[in-house]
């Protein structure tokens, strides 16, 4: 799943998914994010990515910072 925020402001996102998932799973969100202002324009902004890893059953709700794009990755066997 993608999440994207190109707002200024943090929010929570609510994430269905079509099917059960094992909450004892543990699933991965990569997020890239950087300030409003960061880099120049038309050019990339200077960012690395961070990567964390939550229970399965976490992802009902996720917290994105503002400006950002997030990958949420389920393991397979996940479902």
């Amino acid at each position: 799943m993608r999440v994207v925020n190109a707002t200024d402001e943090p929010h929570a996102v609510a994430l269905d998914v079509d099917e059960p998932v094992d909450g004892r799973a543990e699933a991965e969100i990569t997020m890239l994010a950087a300030p409003w202002d960061a880099g120049r324009p038309f050019e990339a902004a200077p960012a690395e990515p961070t990567v964390r890893r939550v229970p399965a059953a976490a992802l009902a709700r996720i917290d994105v910072t503002a400006y950002s794009l997030s990958v949420v990755t389920l393991p397979d066997d996940a479902r």
